[in-house]
């Protein structure tokens, strides 16, 4: 069976438990680069911060400031778990980290332009 995204009011600013992920990057030929600004919204450092996403695109090369952690989930689709690690492990309060990756393209999302929310969580918002 097919994994069927949860209804998001606003899928452009999908929202976690004290973090808040905004997406941006840029579409190529058959992938893509993914920034994705963490901010932590508890006003409270933050040791250590994760977050999980269900994608039909594959995370790529060596991720920059976050350790990936892939379920194939079946029919396409992969759940990842990413954590801040090395200069992304921690966030000052109200602070945010910009961490990002490469990847292939799972569903075809275009070949130039920017990357969105909607595009890189096609199978399933963010959550803790």
């Amino acid at each position: 069976d097919p994994v069927t995204p949860p209804a998001e009011d606003d899928p452009t600013a999908p929202s976690l438990t004290g973090l808040s992920v905004e997406v941006g990057g840029e579409r190529w030929w058959g992938g893509f680069t993914a920034e994705l600004v963490v901010q932590n919204e508890t006003g409270a450092y933050l040791d250590s911060w994760s977050f999980r996403f269900i994608s039909s695109h594959r995370i790529t090369g060596d991720p920059w400031g976050v350790a990936v952690e892939t379920v194939n989930l079946g029919n396409g689709f992969y759940e990842y778990r990413l954590s801040g690690i090395d200069w992304g492990q921690s966030i000052s309060g109200n602070g945010s980290v910009t961490v990002g990756f490469n990847a292939s393209q799972g569903a075809t999302i275009g070949n130039s332009g920017s990357l969105d929310a909607g595009q890189l969580f096609d199978g399933g918002f963010p959550s803790n």
